[in-house]
């Protein structure tokens, strides 16, 4: 279900980390921020006629709250590929390791710096025919069931893949297994185990902007007020990920029907 994936990417860092990879100067009471040169001394003045010692209470200093710039590499890379779909990988995770980091460089008109990173991905990937467990998410009578994995929801399986004597119940919503005399309902958040059958991944340019309907009748210059209504419409779009999967075998389906 998860592999590790090598990755070799160039790392931007935002020059506004910057002043995150020296040691701040903490005040451990208060938590505020200090400059080191605004150390409290003791002062001692002295005339002729008497020696005077004035002293104030230095503030406690916590010098470790660092950050290197190694973890501000990882957080950059967090915020680029954690959540999202490599495409022909898979679905990402987290990072697992950081194998080499190059020099950085500036260049110019830009602030920041750029390190050529070789980093380690832990993606979401499962083999074909690999069996899974997650949760209904909805029931559609022509789409069939979707299934949501808490961290992937991209799930699906078509009406032709379910098990056999399966009708949808119009009043319910919901999909029912005939088997025998008995009626399964397959209740939304119910936990069910499937098998994979296939997974897809679709470009940017195939899954197409949301508006790219409206953007094409737009161009046509409609000549009244009714056509123009029609632009309104919104072209559904692809997941960047989509996994198919199918329960027409034994021991597939919602678990409680195999407990």
């Amino acid at each position: 279900m998860f592999i590790l994936t090598a990755v070799k990417d160039r790392i931007r860092v935002d020059p506004s980390q910057f002043s995150t990879f020296t040691k701040d100067v903490i005040d451990r009471k208060t938590g505020k921020k200090l400059h080191p040169e605004s150390k409290k001394k003791a002062i001692t003045t002295t005339s002729t006629d008497h020696e005077s010692t004035s002293s104030s209470s230095m503030p406690e200093i916590d010098t470790s709250v660092t950050k290197s710039f190694e973890q501000t590499i990882v957080d950059q890379i967090h915020k680029k590929y954690s959540n999202k779909v490599l495409p022909n990988v898979g679905f990402c995770i987290q990072v697992y390791k950081t194998d080499s980091i190059g020099d950085a460089y500036i260049y110019p008109n830009d602030g920041g710096t750029h390190s050529e990173v070789t980093f380690r991905l832990v993606v979401f990937r499962p083999l074909i025919h690999e069996v899974l467990v997650g949760r209904v998410a909805s029931c559609d009578k022509v789409q069939g069931i979707r299934v949501h994995m808490y961290f992937f929801k991209d799930v699906y399986i078509p009406t032709h893949l379910l098990q056999p004597n399966t009708v949808f119940d119009e009043e319910e919503k919901l999909f029912v297994w005939k088997f025998q005399e008995y009626e399964l309902y397959m209740d939304i958040d119910k936990e069910i185990r499937f098998r994979v059958q296939s997974i897809y991944f679709h470009l940017e340019e195939e899954r197409g902007p949301p508006n790219v309907k409206k953007m094409a009748l737009s161009m046509q210059q409609p000549t009244n007020e009714d056509t123009t209504s029609t632009t309104t419409a919104a072209v559904p779009t692809k997941p960047p990920m989509e996994i198919v999967a199918r329960i027409n075998e034994d021991g597939l389906g919602l678990v409680e029907w195999w407990t």
